[in-house]
């Protein structure tokens, strides 16, 4: 015999799951930030090729960040759409979604540019990518603020 669930109950799961995926994903998200840029501080301190562990933790850090941020997009677009059937959620969300749209882009650009420098065997540009983390610490503000206000 299969329980199911009424539907509000359904509704109430399915926020409950998407809130712990953004939750996992917000966590996920901060250490890639905070690992990112500790390395990132040694990396210009100590000019020169990184030592291997530090290009090996590297090559971790940005994918999940990468995957973080993607699963935090995913998860928020289904729990407004779950919760308030859609985007028109009000001024505050909005600017959380601006600021959620500048690190997407910020962790993107940051991806492709170690992609690239990874295949050509030389280190990215360390100034390019430190002046892109400032822009996406930033959006991140302005998202979590907004998140906030929004939610309170």
């Amino acid at each position: 015999m299969c329980y199911v669930l009424p539907k509000d109950e359904g509704a109430k799961l399915t926020f409950t799951i998407l809130k712990l995926i953004h939750m996992a994903a917000l966590v996920m998200a901060g250490g890639a930030m905070v690992g990112s840029v500790l390395l990132m501080r040694q990396m210009v301190a100590n000019p020169g090729p990184p030592p291997p562990m530090v290009r090996s933790v590297m090559k971790v850090l940005g994918p999940l960040g990468l995957a973080a941020v993607i699963l935090l997009w995913l998860s928020g677009l289904g729990m407004a759409y779950n919760k308030y059937g859609g985007l028109a959620i009000g001024p505050w969300f909005y600017a959380k979604l601006v600021g959620a749209t500048v690190v997407l882009l910020c962790v993107v650009v940051m991806s492709v540019i170690a992609f690239r420098a990874e295949k050509a065997g030389v280190p990215p540009d360390l100034k390019l990518m430190h002046m892109i983390s400032i822009v996406s610490r930033g959006g991140l503000a302005l998202a979590l603020i907004s998140a906030v206000i929004q939610f309170q």
